[in-house]
């Protein structure tokens, strides 16, 4: 039997015993006196709990049996739940005058049930992670932060950057690429000094 990524089948000399459909119906054929074990084999990646009866009667005693996702596990007999071990092995015997008078006539006899749940998935969280807008080179470098002071160069182009200073502030770890140039302080308007004259002093040249 199969059905939703979840197989059970009767083994006898551990062999798959082969189902025949009649009438819309799964049916296999044993001997009488046959001894049997049912292989439940779990396809699915989650948990699955089993519930059996056989001929009416729970197999598990009132339990039930959890097969591990992709897994597969053999039931060789009638379960007591307070060993966890099975005592009676599976067989099938013929429905004779004497066994009618012990046990009855039931309706689900010869009838084989597997009863299949699974467990629920794990909810999916999706992270979303929002850099600042002010970044200018994005992820995986740090934020950086505005001058706080004026940086201006004259018609010499960059080779003459006259400034009160040029400092960088920034977090995290960036790749520089700064050209070399030379730096002149100059005097400003209001006529204090900013600095010594420090010509041809190179910046740096980070190759990385």
């Amino acid at each position: 039997m199969y059905q939703s990524k979840f197989i059970a089948c009767v083994m006898v000399d551990n062999e798959i015993v082969r189902e025949v459909r009649q009438d819309g119906s799964d049916f296999i054929y044993l001997p009488f006196g046959t001894d049997y074990h049912l292989r439940l084999k779990n396809l699915d990646h989650r948990r699955a709990v089993v519930s059996i009866t056989i001929d009416g009667e729970d197999v598990l005693d009132g339990s039930q049996l959890v097969v591990d996702g992709n897994s597969t596990t053999d039931l060789k007999g009638f379960l007591d739940s307070k060993s966890n071990v099975a005592h009676n092995a599976f067989r099938f015997i013929e429905k004779t005058e004497k066994v009618r008078q012990h046990r009855g006539e039931r309706v689900d006899d010869g009838i084989v049930r597997v009863e299949v749940q699974f467990e629920e998935d794990l909810p999916q969280i999706e992270q979303t992670i929002k850099w600042p807008k002010n970044e200018p080179f994005g992820y995986p470098w740090g934020q950086w932060y505005p001058q706080t002071t004026n940086i201006w160069y004259d018609s010499g182009g960059l080779n003459q950057l006259h400034g009160q200073a040029m400092d960088i502030h920034y977090s995290g770890d960036v790749d520089c690429h700064v050209r070399s140039c030379s730096f002149t302080p100059t005097t400003p308007a209001d006529g204090d000094e900013v600095g010594d004259k420090a010509d041809n002093d190179q910046v740096g040249d980070d190759t990385n």
